[in-house]
């Protein structure tokens, strides 16, 4: 990943790396695959990735590493598991990650500690994150928003239908 600060330094950071001795299969070695980037909300990048550390791909884990505003490192395992693994869906500019998988609940996350703030039921996707910490989801089989406020209790539940919703470059319409 390439490092660029406010005064146009250029660095390098690397979020993994292994070595491949070129006489085994490629197949048996570690390896890791990068999934998004998002701000941390207070300087910094957050870095989500999976990968496989064992020859064969065992020991897999899905990884928030996150570099601060100083370019200090810290890694998060996310899940072990390569079933619906959690990801970081959202953050906030107050320093608050959201983490969730398809289905699943959403938790709120400090980045500076990776401490829980809460965790609520699958209200739906996490559309806006709040100054406080909270959260506003999007329901889109019920076209229900909802608001989660930084304790993670729901303060504001609306019938609003979505007319147009904007995602990866794709504008859906409703009816």
């Amino acid at each position: 990943m390439l490092r660029i600060t406010p005064t146009g330094a250029v660095s390098e950071q690397t979020i993994f790396e292994y070595h491949y001795d070129g006489n085994s299969n490629p197949q048996s070695q570690p390896t890791a695959q990068g999934l998004s980037l998002l701000p941390d909300g207070l300087g910094g990048v957050i870095a989500t990735w999976r990968g496989w550390t064992s020859p064969g791909g065992g020991n897999y884990h899905h990884t928030a590493t996150r570099f601060d505003a100083n370019g200090v490192r810290s890694d998060h395992v996310l899940s072990t598991s390569q079933n619906n693994p959690p990801d970081v869906v959202l953050t906030g500019d107050d320093g608050t990650a959201y983490i969730s998988s398809w289905g699943g609940p959403l938790t709120a996350v400090d980045v500076r500690t990776w401490a829980t703030k809460w965790t609520v039921g699958n209200l739906g996707e996490p559309v806006m994150a709040l100054a406080d910490g909270g959260v506003v989801l999007h329901n889109s089989y019920s076209g229900t928003m909802s608001a989660v406020d930084s304790g993670g209790t729901t303060i504001d539940t609306s019938n609003i239908q979505a007319t147009s919703v904007v995602t990866a470059n794709t504008t859906l319409s409703s009816s």
